[in-house]
């Protein structure tokens, strides 16, 4: 059990406070939560104890001041965090257009720019069939990103995708359009955009609450 004595909690403060000195006590509270998965009541009490130990002085180094309420959407989306949201937007939009654009015979063109484009279809949906899907729903299932390692994180993405690819087979098999290239491509990249949408609505949600 972490207390408010714990030497770890309290190397992790001053670290904090000597790289960041104009943080508020709220602010600091919520980043120790937030990163380091300590409460906030852990943090309250280490940070009085700390004061009373004369380690750390917060009247001079944590200077509480008005702060302009943030959008917690436009917050999110100009933070670092938000990096896999936009790198996944990019594959979907791209995969989207060669998928439609890109004829599927251009990677035995002669022509070096169709040839170019062939070659960044097989990337592009090779990312959207066999790693992305599972990735962005397990973003929706695991939103903290505190359960899984970045090995699980992979592996189970290639494991989910491969399934979510299959089930949508399955389903299109048994439709007018039967087992199309592109209609389950596209399928597969509408799915995607859903699950993307989704976990980024639960994160905004997570910051903003976390933050409060």
């Amino acid at each position: 059990m972490k207390n408010k004595n714990d030497p770890k909690l309290s190397k992790i403060i001053f670290n904090i406070l000597k790289n960041n000195k104009d943080l508020t006590i709220k602010q600091l509270i919520s980043k120790i939560n937030s990163e380091y998965n300590y409460s906030k009541n852990q943090v309250i009490n280490c940070i009085k104890d700390m004061d009373n130990q004369k380690l750390i002085d917060i009247s001079k180094i944590i200077i509480p001041r008005y702060q302009t309420p943030k959008n917690p959407i436009i917050n999110y989306f100009l933070n670092k965090n938000s990096l896999p949201f936009w790198l996944s937007l990019i594959i979907i939009v791209i995969s989207f257009l060669l998928v439609l654009y890109v004829p599927q015979n251009s990677i035995y063109s002669e022509n070096l720019w169709y040839l170019f484009l062939g070659i960044l279809r097989i990337i592009f949906g090779t990312i959207i069939t066999l790693f992305l899907p599972g990735y962005l729903l397990l973003s929706l299932l695991f939103y903290n990103k505190k359960d899984l390692d970045t090995l699980q994180s992979f592996g189970l993405s290639i494991g989910l995708s491969i399934v979510i690819v299959v089930l949508i087979g399955l389903i299109f098999n048994f439709t007018p359009f039967g087992i199309s290239l592109i209609p389950i491509l596209l399928t597969i990249e509408l799915i995607s955009l859903a699950f993307l949408i989704s976990s980024t609505v639960i994160k905004i949600i997570y910051n903003r609450n976390t933050e409060e």
